[in-house]
């Protein structure tokens, strides 16, 4: 089953946050925690999930009901104060370390892409110890126009120097699963919770729940796989 799959690709890109680390309950609690207080009447957007930390902060900053004079600049300082002595609450996606090494066993190459910026990415995979599973990583900052342009996936894929049918992502966004499909790429979703797979639209076919669900069925075809499991107790 997925072995074939992933046959078919050289190179696997990973989207970060709510991809390979389940963080955003900690983003929401952090975006409640800074803004509710400043909110004068009801206001249920906290945060677009795929999208850059700034243009959140700049969202909410620019609705009619926040009242506050703090500039950008400070909420983005606090936020990723907060989020940083928090860090440890988040946790790695279930079977994402089997896998990703797996990966390395097959010989296949992999980067980060995400749309949080250089300084929140690279000091989140240093925290986690994370960076080393990376031939490279590109964020928000390393283009004009981050996600849901498709250019950061584009640059990612001639980074790799590649053909774009040679690229797997894996996404857990609207946002991100937009961008990789208009860079013609396959994708893979870690699905949301609060998402159905028909939320991404048709041409998405991929969907699991975490890492977990396909790493028995990487090495092997799934009737080895049970074969194997089988043996072990005859």
């Amino acid at each position: 089953m997925y072995k074939d799959f992933f046959d078919k690709f050289e190179c696997i890109v990973f989207d970060l946050n709510g991809t390979i680390i389940q963080d955003e309950v900690l983003w929401s609690l952090i975006y409640k925690e800074v803004f509710a207080p400043e909110i004068l009447s009801e206001y249920p957007y906290y945060g677009e999930r795929g999208l850059t930390l700034k243009d959140n902060i700049d969202l909410i900053l620019s609705s009619n009901d926040f009242n506050s004079k703090a500039s950008s600049d400070v909420y983005y300082k606090t936020i990723t104060s907060k989020y940083f002595q928090r860090l440890d609450k988040s946790r790695i996606t279930p079977g994402f370390l089997e896998f990703v090494n797996t990966m390395i066993n097959l010989n296949k190459r992999m980067a980060l892409v995400s749309n949080s910026d250089s300084y929140i990415t690279k000091t989140t995979l240093s925290a986690l110890e994370l960076t080393h599973y990376f031939e490279f990583v590109l964020t928000s900052d390393d283009v004009i126009n981050p996600k849901p342009a498709p250019d950061i996936y584009e640059y990612a894929v001639m980074k790799f120097g590649v053909s774009k049918e040679k690229v797997l992502v894996f996404e857990d966004s609207l946002v991100g699963n937009y961008s990789a499909e208009k860079a013609g790429l396959e994708r893979m979703i870690i699905l949301p919770e609060n998402l159905e797979p028909i939320d991404y639209g048709s041409n998405t076919e991929h969907f699991i729940e975490n890492f977990n669900e396909i790493n028995p069925y990487v090495d092997d075809d799934p009737e080895d796989y049970i074969m194997g499991i089988f043996n072990q107790y005859r």
